[in-house]
């Protein structure tokens, strides 16, 4: 964890990196008491954070100078601005004055430090008169900022980072941070020292510090007089009285301490390296390690409208949507639950390892077991009113019929594992499993007939539109639909065969799959043709739940959780064809241009690459991404919906291997 902030007393943030240095977002909203995922990129190391207010916030990606936005309190983010410089290698800190005006601090060769005057839109370099790294910077108001940097930097501006005046304290000194009370009075911190001043910055006082870590990392006060100073060696300390005494609060543990976040004199957090993540009370004398949640795999999810909707997963991790906010739930169990179905709002089954079955009336809150039977894993639970079925491994059938308060075993006839069910009628029910099994009962389960569609092929799930059309996907691109009932089964080809698909899902003739490394795939057309959908993760995709064609919700690997409300926006067609692989990479004009609102773009792709297309406005921001995965040889098309755009002058640029290439185009409405 490199950065914390509370924006008030239950609420508040923290950015890092997990072992695979994949970049996190965690959010509490109970005091710091129970933490979860807000975004979660492969892509890079979230290095700094910064809300200007409850609802506007910023993330900096460290290596591939990203920056991340929400304006609805980290309930979903956008890739704002990729601000990148030549012979700039990282940024180490964001901050905003107020939401127009922010600075971004990093690297070297005159790029340490660059500003915004829009909200993050555009990004201009500021002179500082040094090429040393800038580590932080506070402004004090009335056109004021100050910075520290490495080599004993201290930088002051009066006219908002225009010009600048270069101090050098002490050059063998590193400085990480400052606290600054009003114009004159503040602190410095970095490799074991501290400094005070009270002259503006114009003279400085070594504080005297009973005990020296390598490195102060951070220090934040509530006054002048009252704050904290944290760093290397687990090291914790504070002040009371402007720095005269400083007290060793916690001391000689390896744990590095990147931030501090005070909510009061009393209390606050600390994050640092390993997972450290600290609440502080009793005015630094006690210490709570607390228990959060970043890579728990999501295995399913139930939307019952938009205003509810609950996630289960790994190691018993649940959350919640409600009040137009997630929460974490604690589930007071450690299987891990592969299954979630809530009848209403308040009465939910979760299913999981070893039999277990729980259920809950009060929208999960508490949760009830109902059945811990056996050894075998339960994969999905799925209810029409109060029947409702489970199925399992080695053939197993589960079958309630009083809204999940007692359940019984129901004879398969098969030992194959059973992933997913659907409910047509109280008479009428469908298994899909592993190796192609298909099992139908038409009276009520008393007995079931096996069918074989597929080889060798796993079929993970299974959805019933209406009572006669069905839709099964599977592993390999597997996705079958049933126009009859499930008398007889088409096979539809999907774009590329290189992943599996885990879940399927259709709402008023539009449908959508879910499947490994991020894939979504949209039909417009009762699930006779497919194309992409940017998710935006490349983590596997595990479930879907929609409560209408345009809104719903996708779950999976590494605690994911996505959202979408506009139907996932641009669908990418096009399938390669193998026997007309492209010689080179192109990308053609869009079609037709000018257009309203809808346009489409073809290109080519002469050999498997990561590929990304993507749209900017005029002033050079990412206004939509059409396309960031893998893709293999072939010719593509994708098509974008500008009707939320206006009219203007647009570019669109291909990414791909080596290939870039940027064309215009226009939208006139």
């Amino acid at each position: 964890f490199y950065k914390v902030q509370f924006i008030n007393n239950n609420t508040g943030y923290i950015c890092g990196n997990d072992a695979n240095v994949q970049g996190f977002c965690l959010k509490t909203t109970d005091v710091g008491n129970t933490w979860f995922v807000t975004d979660y990129d492969s892509g890079d190391l979230f290095r700094a954070l910064n809300f200007i207010n409850e609802n506007t916030g910023y993330i900096l990606g460290k290596w591939n100078h990203t920056i991340k936005k929400t304006t609805n309190g980290g309930m979903t983010w956008i890739n704002y601005a990729i601000i990148y410089y030549p012979g700039h290698y990282y940024y180490s800190d964001i901050n905003f004055v107020n939401e127009n005006t922010g600075y971004v601090m990093g690297d070297v060769n005159n790029y340490n430090l660059i500003r915004t005057t829009n909200g993050g839109s555009n990004w201009t370099t500021l002179n500082t008169g040094t090429f040393n790294v800038i580590w932080k910077t506070q402004y004090i108001g009335n056109n004021t900022i100050f910075a520290v940097g490495e080599l004993g930097e201290f930088l002051k501006s009066y006219d908002m980072g225009n010009t600048w005046n270069e101090q050098q304290i002490s050059p063998y000194y590193f400085f990480r941070s400052l606290y600054f009370a009003n114009i004159n009075s503040g602190y410095i911190c970095g490799n074991g020292r501290i400094y005070k001043t009270t002259n503006n910055g114009n003279n400085w006082t070594e504080q005297n510090i009973p005990r020296h870590p390598s490195s102060f990392s951070d220090l934040e006060f509530i006054d002048l007089n009252k704050g904290y100073a944290v760093g290397d060696s687990s090291c914790v300390i504070k002040t009371s009285d402007g720095g005269v005494n400083w007290n060793v609060m916690r001391f000689g543990n390896n744990d590095i301490y990147n931030d501090i976040s005070l909510q009061s004199y009393d209390s606050g957090f600390i994050v640092g390296f390993y997972g450290t993540l600290l609440k502080m009370t009793d005015q630094g004398n006690s210490y709570e390690s607390v228990r959060y949640s970043v890579r728990n795999n999501f295995n399913s999810l139930s939307a019952v409208d938009s205003t509810f909707a609950f996630v289960v997963g790994d190691s018993g991790s649940m959350m919640k949507y409600s009040n137009n906010k997630w929460y974490t739930v604690n589930s007071g169990f450690t299987n891990n639950f592969f299954s979630v179905c809530f009848i209403n709002n308040q009465t939910g089954i979760a299913v999981g390892s070893e039999e277990l079955i729980i259920r809950t009336t009060n929208t999960g809150n508490s949760w009830t077991v109902v059945n811990s039977n056996g050894n075998k894993k339960l994969n999905n639970v799925h209810f029409l009113n109060e029947l409702g079925y489970v199925v399992g491994e080695a053939g197993l059938i589960l079958k309630t019929t009083n809204a999940g308060i007692s359940w019984f075993y129901v004879n398969s006839g098969v030992n194959t594992n059973l992933n997913k069910l659907t409910i047509i009628d109280s008479n009428n029910i469908i298994v899909v499993g592993n190796n192609g099994l298909l099992l139908k009962t038409t009276n009520a389960g008393l007995n079931w007939l096996g069918n074989t569609l597929v080889q060798n092929k796993n079929l993970n799930s299974i959805y019933s539109e209406a009572p006669s059309n069905l839709f099964i996907a599977g592993d390999s691109a597997t996705f079958l639909k049933s126009s009859n009932g499930g008398d007889s089964w088409q096979t539809i080809t999907l774009p590329t065969i290189t992943y599996d698909i885990h879940d399927v899902m259709f709402k008023d003739n539009i449908g959508y799959l879910a499947g490994d490394n991020g894939k979504i795939l949209k039909s417009t057309n009762f699930g006779m043709n497919w194309g992409f959908q940017y998710s935006g993760v490349t983590n596997n995709l595990n479930a879907l739940s929609f409560f209408n064609a345009n809104t719903g919700y996708s779950v999976g690997d590494n605690g994911v959780i996505r959202k979408t409300t506009n139907g996932g926006g641009t669908i990418l067609t096009g399938i390669p064809n193998i026997a007309e692989i492209p010689n080179i990479f192109s990308l053609s004009q869009n079609y037709p241009n000018p257009f309203n609102p809808k346009t489409k773009i073809k290109f080519d792709i002469a050999q498997a690459s990561f590929t990304k297309l993507v749209i900017f406005d005029l002033l050079g921001r990412e206004v939509a991404t059409l396309v960031n995965e893998e893709l293999k040889p072939g010719r593509y098309e994708a098509d974008w919906n500008a009707s939320n755009f206006s009219s203007g002058v647009y570019f669109y640029k291909l990414i791909s291997s080596d290939f870039v290439k940027t064309r215009k185009m226009v939208l006139m409405k």
